[in-house]
């Protein structure tokens, strides 16, 4: 399942793609609606906002994303106690933290 805003679902042509793919009794749903894709999930999976290369548009994607932030709200949709969040580490990071400046070749 995706929950993603409408201007950043996948194209019809990679959905095809997925279905063309995808196992006997596969099901892909992409939706706008909270309540549609979380009902029952076991885990619940976050990728960053903005790839690497795409700083240029943090301002539209943060804009575009902010009712799509996983909060424990979100997680309750999901109707289980036992779902689990899983995230992407964003390769980003901010070079002006204690860390960045201990570690410049890490960031």
């Amino acid at each position: 399942r995706v929950l993603a805003p409408r201007a950043l679902h996948p194209s019809p042509q990679l959905v095809k793609e997925l279905f063309a793919q995808a196992s006997v009794g596969a099901e892909i749903t992409i939706t706008e609606d909270a309540h549609e894709a979380l009902a029952d999930c076991d885990a619940v999976y976050n990728d960053v906002w903005v790839s690497m290369g795409e700083e240029h548009l943090v301002a539209e994607r943060n804009a575009l994303q902010r009712d799509y932030k996983v909060t424990r709200k979100l997680m309750k949709l999901t109707g289980r106690a036992d779902t689990i969040y899983l995230h992407c580490l964003a390769d980003l990071h901010d070079d002006s933290t204690e860390f960045a400046r201990s570690h410049p070749e890490l960031c």
